[in-house]
C-alpha cells in the first residue's frame, strides 16, 4: 500500500471510531440544549446565555500561555513518564496561579452583564458564584485532558465527556420533577457534573501524571514566556469572541439576548469535528516530525474545513424552518439570525482549527502581531455600520472582528511548514 494510502487509512479508522462515541454524546448534549432553549422562559435563557459566555471566557484565559506552551513541549516530551509528569505539574501550577485573579475579574463582569440584563444585585452575585463553580474543576481538569489527549488516550476523555453530559441530564430532569428548572439549577447541575468530569480525569490517568511529581522551572519559564507574548492577544481575542453576548448585554433587552443563545445552539451541530480536531488531529499533528505529512494533513485539514463549511450553510439555508422548530415556538421568524449563526460558528471552528494545529508547533508569530491592529480597524468600521442593539447586528460584527484572526492563523500555518526548524 502506498504511503499515503496508509495514512489515509489509518486517519480513516480513527475518523470513524471516534465520530461513533462523539456522535453519540453530541445527542445527549444537544437534546439537553434543545430542551433547555424549549422550557426555560426567556429572561432566565438570556441569564443562562451571558453565564455560558462567560464560563467560555474564564478558560480561555485561564489556559492563556499554558496551553500553547504545554502541548509544544508535551509532543516532544510525552513517551518520557518523568519528564512529562513534571510538565503537567507545571502547567497546573501555572495555571493555578492565572486563575488567581482571572476569576474575580470574570465574576465582577458575570455580575455586571447580569445586572444589566434586570437581574437583582443578589441574584446576580449568586448567579456569578455559581458561574465560577462551573469553572473551578477546570483549573485542574484542562491540563491534564490535555495530558490524556497527547498520549493518545482521547477514548478516556470520551468517557469523562459521558459522564458529564448523562450526570446533567440526570440532575436537570430530577429537578424537572421536584423544585422545577430555573437558571439557578441549570449552573449547579453543570457544576456538579463538571466536578464529577475532574474526579474521573483524575483517576483515570495515574499512570501519566503523579503527585510526587515536582514543577520545572525550565517548563514554567517557558510556559510564563508564551503567556507574556499571547496575553494581549488572549485579551483581545476573550473580548472578540464574546463581543456579541457583551454588546447585546450592555445596549441590548433579554429577549434580544435569549434569541442570541438561542440560535447559537445552532453551533453544537459542529462540536463532532471541532472535538475531533482537538482530540484526536491536533495531538497528533504535534507529535508529526515528517515535514511531507504536516503539509499533507495541514492541506487535507484545510479542504476539509471549505467543503464542511459549504455543506453546512447550504442545509441552513435550505431548512431554517426545521432548525428554528427544535428551538421552540418562542423562537419562530430567526431565519436570517439562523444563517448568520451558522456563519459565525463555521468561521469560529476555522479559527480554532487553525490554532490547535499552529499551536501544537508554535506557530503564533503573525497573529500575535497583526490580529489586535487588524481586528481593531475593522470593529471600527463595524460599529458604525451595524446595529449593535439587534441580534442581527451583533452577530455580523462578530463575524467581522472574527475573520482577520482565521486568515491570520492560516498564514502562521503556511510560513509554519516552509520554515526550517
Amino acid at each position: 500500500m502506498y504511503p499515503v494510502a496508509q495514512v489515509a487509512t489509518r486517519w480513516l479508522r480513527k475518523i470513524i471510531h471516534f465520530s461513533a462515541g462523539e456522535a453519540a454524546i453530541q445527542v445527549l448534549q444537544m437534546a439537553l440544549a434543545f430542551y433547555i432553549v424549549r422550557h426555560v422562559g426567556k429572561s432566565d435563557y438570556a441569564y443562562y446565555t451571558i453565564s455560558n459566555s462567560m464560563i467560555a471566557l474564564a478558560n480561555m484565559l485561564c489556559a492563556t500561555g499554558v496551553a500553547i506552551g504545554f502541548r509544544k513541549l508535551g509532543g516532544k516530551l510525552w513517551n518520557q513518564h518523568r519528564e512529562y509528569a513534571s510538565l503537567i505539574a507545571s502547567a497546573n501550577r501555572q495555571r493555578l496561579r492565572q486563575s488567581a485573579f482571572i476569576f474575580p475579574l470574570i465574576g465582577a463582569i458575570t455580575w455586571f452583564l447580569l445586572a444589566r440584563q434586570g437581574a437583582p444585585p443578589a441574584v446576580a452575585g449568586g448567579l456569578a458564584i455559581l458561574t465560577l463553580l462551573v469553572v473551578f474543576p477546570d483549573v485542574d481538569r484542562a491540563v491534564k485532558i490535555e495530558a490524556l489527549l497527547i498520549s493518545d488516550r482521547w477514548k478516556t476523555v470520551q468517557w469523562q465527556k459521558l459522564l458529564v453530559v448523562l450526570l446533567r441530564i440526570t440532575l436537570v430532569f430530577a429537578m424537572v420533577f421536584t423544585i422545577g428548572l430555573e437558571i439557578e439549577q441549570l449552573l449547579f447541575a453543570a457544576a456538579v457534573a463538571a466536578f464529577a468530569g475532574s474526579w474521573f480525569v483524575e483517576r483515570s490517568g495515574r499512570d501519566i501524571w503523579s503527585r510526587e511529581a515536582r514543577p520545572d522551572a525550565g517548563y514554567t519559564g517557558e510556559m510564563q514566556a508564551m503567556f507574556r507574548k499571547t496575553l494581549p492577544n488572549a485579551l483581545f481575542a476573550a473580548v472578540q469572541g464574546q463581543l456579541a453576548v457583551i454588546v447585546l448585554g450592555i445596549v441590548g433587552s433579554s429577549t434580544s439576548m435569549a434569541d442570541l443563545g438561542a440560535v447559537t445552539r445552532l453551533s453544537a451541530l459542529f462540536i463532532v469535528p471541532s472535538a475531533f480536531v482537538s482530540n484526536v488531529f491536533a495531538p497528533s499533528f504535534s507529535k508529526c516530525g515528517d515535514r511531507k505529512k504536516l503539509i499533507l494533513i495541514y492541506c487535507g485539514s484545510l479542504l476539509s474545513f471549505l467543503v464542511f463549511s459549504v455543506g453546512c450553510l447550504l442545509l441552513v439555508a435550505s431548512f431554517p424552518d426545521i432548525l428554528l422548530f427544535m428551538l421552540g415556538p418562542n423562537y419562530s421568524g430567526l431565519q436570517k439570525e439562523l444563517i448568520l449563526a451558522a456563519s459565525l460558528a463555521l468561521v469560529l471552528f476555522g479559527s480554532r482549527l487553525f490554532a490547535r494545529l499552529n499551536q501544537s508547533k508554535g506557530w503564533i508569530d503573525i497573529d500575535a502581531r497583526w490580529n489586535i491592529p487588524a481586528t481593531i480597524a475593522v470593529l471600527g468600521i463595524g460599529m458604525t455600520v451595524f446595529d449593535m442593539a439587534t441580534v442581527d447586528g451583533a452577530l455580523m460584527l462578530t463575524i467581522c472582528t472574527r475573520l482577520p484572526s482565521m486568515i491570520l492563523r492560516l498564514v502562521d500555518g503556511v510560513l509554519g511548514l516552509y520554515q526550517r526548524e
